[in-house]
């Protein structure tokens, strides 16, 4: 598993898609298949209702190794920690990311 924060606040009024890049862990012709899943949960701040803050599913990439998630809303001065776990095609390998998303 890999925890990472990203690069950039959120504003709270922001739709975006978030990309979790999955290559540094895959082996040489390992692909990430299936359906991915995301759950959030807060770090810092008060929300109870933090899966809110996903608007709509998980995407493979067409590189197979990046899982794109859209998100909306927020609250305010809350840091969501948004773990995504994804297969592989290794049927013993699931892969992990943990990231904090700072909502301004």
């Amino acid at each position: 598993m890999t925890v990472e924060r990203f690069a950039f606040d959120k504003i709270a009024d922001e739709k975006l898609v978030l990309s979790f890049d999955f290559s540094n862990a895959l082996a040489t012709g390992e692909t990430l298949t299936g359906v991915p899943t995301a759950v959030v949960s807060v770090v810092r701040g008060k929300d109870s209702t933090p899966n809110d803050l996903l608007n709509g599913a998980c995407q493979i990439d067409a590189s197979t190794k990046v899982v794109l998630l859209p998100v909306k809303g927020g609250i305010k001065g809350t840091e969501y920690n948004i773990r995504v776990v994804a297969a592989t095609s290794n049927l013993l390998k699931v892969l992990a990311i943990d990231a904090v998303l700072p909502v301004v």
